[in-house]
């Protein structure tokens, strides 16, 4: 069994044109949606499914809605904006 690994290595196997879902609410994961998001360029037309979302989605950093889609079943007030 392998240990912990880095949010980086967590979500390098996504590639461009995928759909990712962001778990909701309280379990949003930040941590790995930012480093994501960080991955603006490297790929793109990803989508993100979430229903709804609590934090710092970080979608609006320079580049991110150029590389990646919000698809949200209920506009939280921190997507508000990005939708």
């Amino acid at each position: 069994m392998k240990g912990p690994v880095t949010p980086e290595a967590a979500v390098a196997p996504i590639g461009s044109g995928q759909r990712v879902f962001i778990h909701s609410s309280a379990a949003t994961p930040l941590t790995l949606l930012h480093a994501l998001l960080a991955r603006a360029g490297e790929v793109t037309n990803v989508e993100l499914l979430s229903i709804s979302t609590f934090g710092d989605l970080g979608l609006d950093r320079t580049g991110a809605r150029d590389h990646f889609f919000l698809n949200t079943l209920f506009v939280s007030d921190n997507a508000r904006e990005t939708v």
